[in-house]
């Protein structure tokens, strides 16, 4: 929603009230759950999110597609590794260098950082694809054939 406001898909009647503070919270809670999960859960993840990175760069250079696409994703790349070391180093199953509460206020506070990251990563590539005035014709024609169905 917030990538779909910032790129100007929407109008500020189209809003679900503090959208603006529950979004960029809901990122921090779910990224502070998944780091609670403790070290030895997310090192058994590392391989399956392995496989799926060769798995999807198999596939980009495969259907050839534009530096955009790696680009506008690096942020969840970035955001996994920052997860995956806070987690060795904290104090959920890891080394106890960043001990408790520390680490957790670290990771909430990368994840607010990461949440504006991504949504300006999403704004940035939907205008370089030409993706906004592809949902805005879109709209314009679902809107016509709404109002001559009425």
């Amino acid at each position: 929603m917030i990538v779909f406001r910032r790129a100007g898909l929407t109008s500020s009647h189209q809003t679900i009230r503090g959208m603006r503070w529950i979004a960029p919270l809901g990122f921090v809670v779910g990224s502070l759950i998944v780091y609670w999960a403790g070290w030895s859960t997310l090192r058994s993840t590392i391989p399956l999110l392995l496989l799926g990175f060769v798995v999807y760069l198999i596939s980009y250079f495969a259907t050839k597609q534009s530096i955009e696409q790696l680009r506008g994703g690096l942020w969840i790349v970035v955001y996994l590794v920052i997860i995956f070391v806070i987690s060795r180093f904290g104090s959920f199953g890891g080394t106890k260098v960043i001990p408790g509460p520390w680490d957790s206020i670290l990771v909430a506070i990368v994840s607010l950082v990461i949440f504006y990251w991504a949504v300006a990563s999403g704004t940035t590539y939907m205008k370089e694809v030409g993706m906004v005035e592809r949902l805005r014709q879109e709209q314009v024609e679902f809107e016509g054939e709404a109002a001559s169905n009425v």
